[in-house]
C-alpha cells in the first residue's frame, strides 16, 4: 500500500532520527494532516461559503463560519491528545523459535488520557491502545517470525484521530525495544554420561573449601559472593569452589560435536531447559563464552541468551 505523499516524507524524517530507549512526543516529532474526510469537510466549507457569496444569506455564512471553527479548533485538539505521550521499550525475557514474540511499548502521560491512540509497524496494520493515562500502561506488539538471535523493533508508528476523525496526528519513532528469539529446545543425545540426573543423584556437591575465589560475572548467585571480601576491597568475589558440577550438569559445546551449529544449539537448549526444571546447578560452555555453574532464574535466562546470540 502506497503511502500519502504527507506520510512518506514524515517517515523519511523519521528514519534519520535517532535510536533510543525513550520518547517524549512534542511539535518536535508530531506531524499533522487531515484525513480522506477532513477533505470532503474542507471541500464542502469551500461550497457553502461560494453559495453565501452567491446569495448574500447570512445564515449560511454563520454555518460555513462554525463548522470552520470546529475545523481548526479539531487540530488544536489532536495535537493535544498526544503531546506530551511518554513512549519507552519494556523487558521481554524471550521466546523459543516458532513461538509468537512480542516488543514489550510502555505508555504514559502524566497529564490527562489519551483518546484513540493505535500502534503498528505500518499505517495499514495498527491496532488500538486501550488506555493511556498517567499510569505506566505497557502494550505487546506482535513480532512477525523471526529467526534465532536478538531483534529489534525497527520502526514505531503512533496514530490519534481524535476528536472527530477529520485530522490525523501521528509519528514514526525508532524505538530500541528488543526481543531475543531462542533456538528451539531439541532432545538431542550428548557424548557424556547422564546417569546421575537419570536416577535423580544430585549432581550439585557442596565444598566446605571456600578459598578459590573469582570475579563476579552476571547471573551468578548473590549466596556465593565472599561479602568480607568486599567489604575489605569492595571487589566483588564468588566462591569457585562452592559448587563442584559433574560431567552430567555441565552442558557443554563439544559433547555435541557430530552435529551441525543450529543442532547443537537446539540440544544444548532441550539440557539447559531439562536441568533448570530438575532445579539442579548447570554450567555452560561455548567456544567464546563459559557460564559458572549456578542454578538461578538469572543464570538460565543468561545461558538461553548467549544461545540466541552465538
Amino acid at each position: 500500500m502506497k503511502l500519502p505523499l504527507a506520510e512518506r516524507i514524515g517517515e523519511m524524517i523519521a528514519s534519520k532520527g535517532r535510536r533510543d530507549r525513550y520518547f517524549k512526543l512534542s511539535q518536535k516529532n508530531i506531524y499533522i494532516f487531515p484525513t480522506a474526510a477532513g477533505f470532503v469537510f474542507l471541500a464542502l466549507l469551500l461550497l457553502m461559503l461560494v453559495t453565501a457569496i452567491n446569495y448574500q444569506n447570512s445564515l449560511i455564512y454563520l454555518v460555513t463560519f462554525f463548522l470552520g471553527a470546529i475545523f481548526f479548533f479539531s487540530i488544536w485538539l489532536c495535537f493535544l491528545n498526544i503531546s506530551g505521550l511518554e513512549v519507552s521499550s519494556g523487558q521481554e525475557d524471550g521466546v523459543f523459535e516458532g513461538e509468537l514474540g512480542y516488543f514489550s511499548v510502555r505508555f504514559k502521560k502524566e497529564e490527562g488520557e489519551v483518546y484513540g491512540l493505535k500502534a503498528g509497524y505500518s499505517a495499514d496494520k495498527m491496532s488500538f491502545v486501550s488506555r493511556v493515562n498517567s499510569e505506566l500502561s505497557e502494550f505487546p506488539m506482535p513480532a512477525p517470525s523471526l529467526k534465532r538471535g536478538k531483534h529489534t523493533m525497527k520502526r514505531l508508528r503512533l496514530e490519534s484521530r481524535f476528536p472527530f476523525g477529520l485530522i490525523k496526528a501521528w509519528t514514526w519513532l525508532k524505538l530500541d525495544a528488543e526481543l531475543y528469539i531462542f533456538p528451539k529446545p531439541v532432545a538431542g543425545s550428548a557424548n557424556v554420561s547422564e546417569f546421575a540426573s537419570e536416577t535423580g543423584v544430585n549432581s550439585v556437591q557442596k565444598s566446605d573449601e571456600f578459598n578459590e575465589l573469582r570475579s563476579y560475572q552476571a547471573g551468578d548467585s548473590f549466596k556465593r559472593i565472599n561479602w568480607k571480601k568486599y567489604a575489605s576491597s569492595e571487589v566483588l568475589l564468588v566462591r569457585d569452589a562452592d559448587f563442584a558440577v559433574s560431567d552430567a550438569s555441565r552442558v557443554r559445546w563439544q559433547d555435541y560435536e557430530p552435529h551441525g551449529k543450529e543442532e547443537r544449539l537446539r540440544f544444548m537448549c532441550d539440557r539447559i531447559c531439562r536441568l533448570y526444571q530438575a532445579k539442579q546447578a548447570f554450567a555452560m560452555e561455548l567456544p567464546v563464552v563459559v557460564l559458572e555453574p549456578d542454578l538461578s532464574e538469572a543464570h538460565f535466562h543468561e545461558c538461553l541468551r548467549q544461545l540466541a546470540l552465538y
